[in-house]
């Protein structure tokens, strides 16, 4: 793999705004072909439901792709199961960076997989968060960093806060995409006992 190509796992509390930014970003590097942001595959009915759009499956037929050997990296979060498909190998061998939306505890697998990861934390103050969620009617479930409880919090190379414009944090996210770089410091999990943030 060059080393220029990255797989790019954005991570963030739900709410954060992660697929907010992808898309943004999409936009923006349509023109691009060193770039693919993969659709992932979620049992969700509606393939627009939760604000993001993806590939909606049952979960009987998430658990045949996922025994086809489908998906390169695959969780679950609130009961719901999502997945990378694994055809952005093909992808990351041609030269081209990938850009998802993954779950922090699929970091590690990542970085296995991949070698060359550069791990994108999108953030936002809780009150943000909070009222975000309650526009949408929606929980914080946790869609990729569990907001409370326990979870495995990865040292992100790269941090984007969203709480302004979304026009800036876009703006962020593809400066960091282009600069197409991985940190040479090694980073390590860190398993921390998280607290909700006050509102």
């Amino acid at each position: 793999m060059s080393s220029s190509v990255i797989f790019f796992c954005v991570t963030g509390p739900r709410g954060a705004g992660k697929g907010s930014l992808i898309q943004g970003a999409r936009r923006q590097l349509a023109d691009n072909p060193s770039f693919v942001f993969p659709r992932r595959i979620i049992t969700l009915p509606d393939s627009t439901a939760d604000g993001v759009v993806h590939q909606a499956v049952t979960p009987a037929q998430f658990e045949g792709l996922r025994r086809d050997g489908a998906f390169c990296l695959h969780w679950k979060e609130g009961g719901i199961s999502y997945a990378i498909p694994a055809s952005v190998e093909l992808d990351l061998k041609a030269g081209r960076s990938v850009v998802a939306n993954v779950a922090s505890q699929v970091v590690a697998a990542a970085k296995r997989r991949f070698g060359r990861v550069a791990v994108v934390e999108v953030r936002a103050p809780g009150r943000v968060l909070a009222a975000r969620l309650a526009r949408r009617d929606l929980a914080p479930r946790g869609d990729g960093e569990l907001p409370f409880g326990e979870g495995v919090l990865w040292d992100a190379d790269y941090v984007i806060e969203n709480d302004g414009l979304l026009s800036t944090a876009i703006a962020r996210f593809v400066d960091v995409l282009c600069k197409r770089t991985v940190p040479s410091a090694p980073r390590e999990p860190v398993t921390l006992p998280l607290r909700p943030t006050p509102l």
